[in-house]
């Protein structure tokens, strides 16, 4: 089972530098795999794909990316 170790927002937001209308949200999910996928030597990806969803409330975009912590 993959395991979501934590979830951070990154970019302009982070920085304070967010524009109405303009920018986006980024967010960026650290994960981890269990430690047998790796003993079996399975072919793990480095990078889960990267969605982008609509805020509800704004309209604004959230991208949202995914790591493995060994990335």
């Amino acid at each position: 089972m993959i395991k979501d170790l934590w979830t951070t927002e990154v970019g302009s937001t982070m920085w304070g530098m967010f524009k109405p209308g303009i920018s986006d949200h980024d967010y960026i999910t650290i994960r981890q795999y269990p430690t047998r996928w790796l003993l079996e030597g399975r072919n793990l990806p480095n990078t889960w794909p990267q969605s982008k969803y609509p805020q509800d409330q704004t309209g604004t975009i959230i991208d949202w990316s995914f790591m493995e912590i060994g990335h």
